[in-house]
């Protein structure tokens, strides 16, 4: 008796969860407060709103800015979110988790729908932990990673997540999963999958991933990533997050 072809093996569910993502191209350099996706340096930001800051009265130190144009489906459409991070608290210990954490405030991730108009001049308003990058993209199409593939119950195989180079995005069997800074996709857990919920109360997607290695002076630096996610397009509101995990 033959195989039951409405059977699917777990590699088949793996390949079938592929989504489109966009590795990061990162060029040293600053190219000021304009409203493109870039990490570090001067973020474009609306004249005539308030710059962030925590509960305990820090500005919090620009870290990365994403057009939301640049992020594959379905996050992308119109804006730009700003991701600012607190520093001086995280120096004090008080180190921000970002979402599902009731005491966090150390963190800012905002978005605005427009950006046509003017920014406000302040330029860098507190020195940030990331290196200024200009970012171009490369495209590609990932699986879920280790952690999502569990939290999915997928018995892979053995060929898949060798021991290895962490950063490494082969994975075995011709499959990707970019573990690098990058745009849109899967991220790459450190610990158990923390997938945001939005005020809608759908799972936030995946807006960008920044990895370890571009953060080695950051609270995330030494192995860890912070990740910030969006809504959807087709969310009333769209809203975003940020997660930090560390190893």
């Amino acid at each position: 008796m033959g195989q039951n072809a409405s059977v699917t093996s777990p590699l088949d569910q793996l390949v079938s969860l592929r989504k489109p993502t966009r590795r990061t191209l990162l060029t040293p350099g600053d190219a000021g407060p304009v409203a493109s996706t870039k990490i570090g340096g001067t973020p474009w930001w609306p004249k005539g709103t308030p710059r962030p800051r925590c509960r305990q009265g820090h500005a919090m130190a620009f870290q990365a800015q994403v057009v939301l144009g640049d992020a594959p489906a379905p996050v992308a459409g119109p804006g730009l979110v700003s991701f600012h991070y607190c520093l001086e608290c995280a120096a004090e210990g008080r180190m921000s988790v970002g979402y599902g954490d009731p005491e966090n405030s150390g963190y800012s991730v905002q978005v605005f729908a427009d950006t046509s108009g003017p920014h406000d001049g302040l330029g860098s308003v507190v020195d940030g932990c990331l290196p200024a990058m200009r970012v171009a993209f490369s495209d590609a199409e990932e699986v879920p990673g280790l952690e999502d593939a569990w939290a999915l119950k997928l018995t892979l195989p053995p060929e898949l997540f060798a021991e290895g180079n962490d950063l490494d995005e082969q994975i075995g069997l011709g499959l990707v999963h970019v573990a690098r800074s990058k745009v849109g996709g899967w991220p790459t857990w450190q610990q158990t999958p923390a997938w945001p919920t939005c005020p809608e109360g759908q799972r936030m997607h995946l807006l960008a991933q920044l990895d370890y290695e571009l953060g080695e002076a950051s609270p995330w630096g030494g192995g860890g990533y912070a990740y910030l996610f969006a809504c959807g397009s087709g969310c009333r509101s769209r809203a975003a997050e940020l997660v930090i995990q560390t190893t």
